[in-house]
């Protein structure tokens, strides 16, 4: 893809996304939610899985930007944790994910890295065949997010960009 067009094609998708993203996080939440659940799941590029190259689907590239707007309203997304709807609890940790991503110049709220909420069964799975986490001890939503973006001064420094590329 030349520059332009790159350029072209992030307008679209910024074009695209505008209206599902207008309003409160939670009014965003709720228009986003259908495109999300047409697949199950937010995330469709498994930790556990390895590819030479990837492009997200559009409903990934939807709350990527969801993340970088409502970046810092996690709290919604943290009481979201606590729905009777295996599926938005499911989003909310995906999401408190990307969301984590966009704490690049400032440190991630302690808040966040301190979640207890257990991970679903899908995302244990997805950990326990991850080469990275493999033999960890990341049951909870708080676990993962800790071992996905707080350094750890044993592992060689590249590791977390192998392994989480937001």
């Amino acid at each position: 893809m030349s520059e332009q067009s790159e350029e072209e094609w992030q307008q679209k998708l910024t074009a695209k996304c505008t209206p599902y993203l207008a309003g409160t996080i939670d009014e965003a939440w709720n228009r986003c939610l259908p495109i999300w659940r047409e697949r199950g799941r937010i995330e469709d590029y498994p930790r556990n899985v390895r590819r030479p190259s990837y492009t997200p689907w559009w409903g990934k590239s939807l709350a990527y930007k969801f993340a970088s707007k409502f970046r810092d309203g996690y709290r919604f997304l943290i009481a979201v944790l606590d729905s009777d709807d295996d599926f938005q609890r499911l989003a909310a940790i995906d999401m408190l994910h990307y969301l984590c991503a966009k704490f690049v110049e400032d440190p991630i709220p302690s808040e966040l890295l301190s979640l207890h909420h257990p991970l679903p069964e899908l995302i244990k799975s997805e950990v326990s065949g991850d080469r990275y986490a493999r033999g960890k001890e990341i049951e909870t939503v708080g676990d993962l997010l800790t071992f996905d973006f707080v350094e750890d001064e044993t592992e060689p420094p590249d590791t977390k960009s192998a392994r989480f590329l937001p």
